[in-house]
């Protein structure tokens, strides 16, 4: 690259900025004037990092369970640094690292599986972009070379986000493999969606076999949110998963077009307007107001508040706009007024006394409304847009008419027609039908077996509390069910109902308790152990007694060799140590022995001995130094 300066001083100095890879090599400066010309060239290096490191095996490492992994890592010439002296360092996770340009994993196991291998080649300047592969552990090999079972493995990469336009066909693809071949499942914000929406494709790699499954959808404001992709293999009890948002692109939408606002004339009505869309939208209000704001409350959801004077009965508008459409909803502000008449008023069940009824509520005039059921002599309220009407005749068309109300009045009603069944004519027999009550206390369940019946029956339970039975649950009628009671207090007891009348009961039937095998096992432990330890108390009772009396036996005042000892009457209270026994001892040293003065006596047997046994004793003369004296005791029961 010639550069010429025009320059007439002895010295010239060369800027070169910003300084690039590519102006290394050598770099010439000559001199020149009308008498000749001189040079005198450098080398520039440029110093740099290596730009990307590269691994072979490149993507995937495939690696047979147990067996060991090599990898390499390289940087190509056209990625190369300088100075081209490298350091290579492997890393998975952030556990393990390891260093070197040839990376051997020994003995792979399936926890290396589905992981990323990353290496980095560096220099005295810089890092390279990170390589990266993915370690597949293939299963072990069995006879003939089969491969045996390895858990399934989502592969492909993953995409995180996608919006479409609604209205757009939606494509999702996802891949997995492993041995057995995966089954393939998209779950839509939890819960799993249909096997229809999805195409699925079998395959194999040589190793393992594969499936791909494509998701179709034409997509609606409501698909969007996070869906998943899993592999799944019942017989290793495993699964993989990939995750995806979707982001639903649309106009601003509102639930209803209209809204009617009760606001007293010159007091300020504060209005809300909300909107859901995609991209975000920008709200304005129609008139002026005398404050406004907007505010996100996520999931694409949008609310533009303002407050205005109410002057005159007035129409408000709300617009919405983004670039994919625009929306309006009406406010109408009028003065408080009555409720309007409710709507759609239909019959949802009756039986010989009751029925059950159900309706649409109108405007309620801008104040809390309620609803009023009449029928007849019966009036019922509800605060909800239904009521369960009772003490109906049986057998009988009822007029009954619904009205609204608030504080400013009633509305008009609306009229229906019920018809009421005739009553029941069953016997006591025929609700006769509990075979069997039974109470399990670990569980607090009550379980009942019925009989066969004609009669569509249910069970009601009932629980003695305070002096009095309360009822703590009806059940279907079903041959053997169960019914949980949280807490007992007393007697339960059980009678069947008429399933259409639950008023009209049999006999009750009394709960009996039934315990399970544990608890059983449970108190024959305690059993145990109880009898253990009062056999423990007296044998240590026993021990204590005999030895408080051994201590407490008067010492000889005869000595055993004199002739006075056969008149002692010490001589049958002797201390046992001395080899002789308490005749009348509850706890006895029975023995056969000589007993030399001076001498330890030999070992004796302890035996329990009862108030009806009797002993006899012989003694074989006066003891003396060179004769002792024999003793012989002899117990008679």
């Amino acid at each position: 690259m010639p550069v010429t300066w025009p320059n007439r001083s002895t010295e010239s100095v060369l800027h070169v900025a910003p300084v690039d890879r590519r102006l290394s090599g050598v770099v010439t400066c000559r001199v020149s004037n009308e008498a000749g010309s001189a040079e005198s060239s450098a080398t520039l290096r440029v110093l740099f990092p290596p730009r990307k490191a590269s691994v072979a095996p490149p993507a995937v490492l495939e690696v047979l369970e147990g067996a060991s992994g090599r990898a390499e890592c390289s940087v190509a010439p056209g990625d190369a640094g300088e100075p081209a002296q490298y350091t290579y360092t492997w890393s998975m996770g952030e556990e393990r690292h390891w260093t070197g340009r040839e990376l051997l994993l020994p003995s792979v196991d399936r926890s290396y599986g589905g992981k990323q291998l990353e290496c980095v080649a560096a220099n005295s300047v810089g890092r390279s972009q990170a390589a990266l592969v993915r370690v597949l552990v293939l299963g072990k090999r069995g006879r003939g070379g089969a491969t045996c079972a390895v858990p399934p493995q989502i592969t492909g990469s993953a995409v995180s986000q996608r919006e479409v336009d609604e209205g757009r066909l939606l494509e999702l693809t996802c891949r997995g493999e492993g041995v057995p071949r995966p089954d393939m499942q998209w779950w839509r914000n939890g819960a799993l969606l249909a096997d229809s929406l999805a195409t699925a494709t079998d395959g194999s790699n040589g190793y393992l076999e594969t499936r791909s499954s494509t998701l179709l959808l034409t997509v609606r404001r409501t698909d969007k949110g996070n869906y998943t992709c899993r592999a799944v293999s019942a017989r290793l009890r495993a699964d993989d998963s990939q995750h995806v948002t979707l982001r639903v692109l649309h106009r601003p939408v509102s639930r209803t077009e209209t809204v009617r606002v009760s606001v007293p004339r010159g007091q300020r009505a504060n209005l809300s307007c909300t909107v859901e869309a995609n991209p975000a939208p920008q709200l304005w209000w129609s008139v002026p107001v005398v404050a406004s704001s907007v505010l996100s409350l996520g999931h694409d959801v949008y609310v533009a508040t303002a407050l205005l004077e109410r002057t005159t009965e007035q129409r408000v508008s709300c617009q919405a706009k983004n670039s994919k459409g625009e929306t309006t909803v009406h406010f109408v502000l009028h003065e408080p007024s009555p409720p309007e008449p409710v709507s759609n008023v239909s019959v949802q069940g009756v039986s010989f006394d009751s029925a059950s009824l159900r309706w649409l509520p109108g405007y309620d005039g801008g104040e809390a409304q309620r609803f009023v059921v009449r029928c007849e002599h019966v009036l019922v309220n509800s605060s909800r847009p239904s009521a369960e009407v009772a003490s109906l005749p049986s057998d009988t068309d009822v007029a009954c008419s619904v009205f609204a109300a608030n504080p400013l009045g009633l509305s008009t009603g609306v009229s229906v027609r019920v018809r009421t069944l005739p009553r029941p004519g069953v016997s006591e027999r025929d609700l006769s039908v509990i075979r069997s009550a039974t109470f399990q206390a670990d569980s607090h369940t009550v379980s009942v077996e019925l009989a066969h019946s004609d009669v569509p029956v249910c069970i009601r339970v009932e629980r003695h509390r305070n002096a009095s039975w309360e009822a703590v649950g009806l059940c279907r009628g079903e041959s053997r069910f169960s019914v949980h009671v949280a807490s007992v207090a007393g007697e339960l007891r059980v009678s069947a109902c008429l399933r259409e009348a639950p008023s009209v009961c049999g006999p009750t039937v009394g709960v009996r308790e039934e315990r399970t095998s544990l608890a059983l096992s449970a108190e024959v432990v305690i059993g145990v152990c109880v009898s253990a330890g009062v056999l423990l108390a007296l044998l240590v009772v026993a021990v204590v007694c005999c030895r408080l009396r051994r201590r407490s036996k008067p010492p000889l005042s005869v000595a055993r060799d004199s002739p006075a000892f056969e008149r002692a009457p010490e001589r049958k209270a002797t201390s046992p140590s001395n080899g002789y026994v308490s005749i009348n001892g509850d706890l006895c040293w029975l023995a056969t022995g000589l007993v030399r003065p001076g001498e330890s006596p030999p070992s004796y047997a302890v035996a329990a001995v009862s108030p009806a046994v009797r002993f006899h004793d012989d003694e074989s003369g006066y003891s003396t130094p060179s004769k002792p004296k024999k003793i012989v005791y002899e117990v008679i029961v």
